[in-house]
């Protein structure tokens, strides 16, 4: 074996994690990175009021832009307080 042949990686031995790259968020992953429990997106997903996925057979993945923007569509502006200032 030469060197060459040994730095080679092997891309069709990688995982889906390293395939997807920082573009999809896992359930836990996202479940982490809003705070909440996985089981929470779970409900949401048959709520049908969580973010858009991506189903790939069994496994799920949110896409981060459309997370991003399910979030944007969900901020409420407060109206002020009638007589405070």
């Amino acid at each position: 074996m030469t060197m060459a042949t040994m730095a080679a990686p092997d891309v069709t031995q990688g995982s889906a994690t390293s395939l997807l790259g920082d573009e999809f968020l896992t359930p836990d992953a996202l479940a982490r990175e809003l705070g909440k429990s996985p089981r929470t997106l779970a409900r949401w997903d048959v709520l049908r009021c969580g973010p858009p996925k991506i189903r790939v057979g069994r496994s799920v993945y949110y896409r981060r832009t459309s997370v991003r923007q399910w979030l944007e569509s969900r901020e409420e502006i407060q109206a002020r307080a009638k007589g405070r200032r």
